[in-house]
């Protein structure tokens, strides 16, 4: 009977050991799965058979086209350009800058310049594009290589950014949580609009998103590093708050 017992102690040592392991380094898991899935795709971005899955997945999603569901795309694309993201994030700088934050102001503005990294990197993949021969349907002109995708990688970061710096300014739990739900919204609809408008494949929009988590755990990073003692008395001086602490970040 002692023996039993022992030896279930053990097994939850054991797996208290685990899980204490798991939580120190699961920030590093991510980190690994998340480049792990980008270095993949980058290697088989060219090949003909991801390129027929591609094509496939994107001619089942184009057989719902409509005229309001192209307008609403076509929006949503838009909404992920460069310069209408800059003009969102300067007016969050102006805001942030006001009630004294101004080191998240900076990162989420700097946050678009995932932007010139995606260039280089889809120079060095040099990825077509979906065309005709593909037979999918181009909905809105643009130019360029295909993989990784921008619009995803840049909407990823900014809006993630964005919602990491609502999570942690933004006091009210139900107004936290509504934000949270419309930036998701919004980075998911401009990556999804991007094959439904078929400017980019499944592929090159999971790509994207890949490369914009890991620059987006970067600008985390940097903002615990350099903006911690912005957030640190918004919980401090609230002890009755549910605003999340630097460290759980």
């Amino acid at each position: 009977m002692i023996a039993g017992v022992t030896g279930e102690k053990q097994r939850f040592a054991r797996l208290a050991a685990a899980q204490a392991w798991f939580r120190a380094r699961r920030g590093l898991i991510a980190v690994m799965f998340l480049l792990g899935i980008f270095v993949l795709l980058t290697v088989v971005a060219k090949s003909p058979g991801l390129r027929d899955w591609d094509a496939d997945v994107s001619r089942f999603v184009q057989r719902g086209e409509s005229a309001p569901l192209t307008a609403i795309a076509r929006a949503f694309t838009i909404l992920g350009n460069g310069p209408v993201l800059l003009i969102v994030s300067l007016s969050a700088f102006a805001w942030l800058w006001r009630t004294r934050k101004p080191v998240a102001g900076a990162l989420l503005v700097a946050a678009i310049s995932g932007h010139l990294l995606n260039i280089a990197l889809k120079a060095a993949v040099n990825r077509p594009r979906p065309s005709e021969a593909d037979e999918v349907a181009k909905l809105f002109e643009t130019n360029g290589s295909s993989f990784p995708s921008g619009h995803a990688m840049t909407a990823v970061m900014f809006f993630g950014f964005l919602a990491v710096l609502i999570q942690v300014h933004v006091r009210s739990r139900p107004l936290r949580r509504l934000l949270i739900a419309l930036t998701t919204f919004l980075a998911l609809g401009i990556c999804l609009s991007r094959v439904y408008l078929g400017n980019h494949f499944t592929s090159d929009i999971v790509g994207g998103i890949a490369a914009g988590l890991l620059f987006l755990f970067a600008w985390v990073v940097a903002y615990r590093r350099w903006g911690a003692e912005e957030f640190a008395p918004v919980v401090s001086n609230n002890p009755g708050s549910d605003v999340p602490n630097a460290a759980a970040i």
